[in-house]
């Protein structure tokens, strides 16, 4: 076995605290730094960046790991709601799937594109650059339907589990 990408390059440890220690001294120099719009912007599509890349590195790692190809959107499903429940767990809050926001759909969709795009590449061309194009294309329709789905406010509709008599 060999360890994960992140822990065998110290690159993205570094980042992250770097990104974590920038982010502190501007809380701690300017405490309304979390209310202010371009916060909020920037957390809002921050967070739909990372959905689409981890989504569609989920399915790519499942092709790379040679799983059958009903694997390839479950495996983008499962690696964003696993990052997105965790998130949710760390900042004490209810995960957004519980609250009727449509996530893990949109991996598996992300996923099916992404799988059905690099097969039929892979049979008419052998580039890196239309895997590249691929891939940042299924990036930018998967954020492009988040985008969407958060500016129009689309959720799934509220059930009642009990009936009050």
């Amino acid at each position: 076995r060999q360890p994960f990408f992140f822990v065998a390059d110290t690159s993205y440890l570094v980042g992250i605290m770097m990104l974590v220690l920038l982010f502190s001294l501007i809380t701690y120099f300017k405490p309304n730094f979390l209310k202010f719009n371009n916060f909020k912007f920037i957390k809002k599509y921050s967070e739909l960046t990372g959905f689409s890349v981890l989504a569609i590195s989920g399915s790519i790692i499942a092709i790379n790991a040679n799983m059958p190809l009903v694997w390839v959107p479950i495996c983008a499903a499962l690696t964003v709601a696993g990052g997105g429940m965790l998130r949710d767990i760390v900042i004490n809050r209810e995960p957004l799937t519980f609250r009727g926001v449509i996530y893990e759909e949109v991996a598996i969709i992300g996923g099916i594109i992404v799988m059905i795009s690099l097969y039929f590449a892979n049979h008419f061309e052998h580039s890196p650059e239309l895997v590249w194009l691929i891939v940042s294309g299924s990036i930018l329709i998967m954020f492009g339907t988040m985008w969407v789905i958060d500016k129009k406010k689309i959720r799934y509709p509220a059930k009642k589990l009990f009936n009050k008599r």
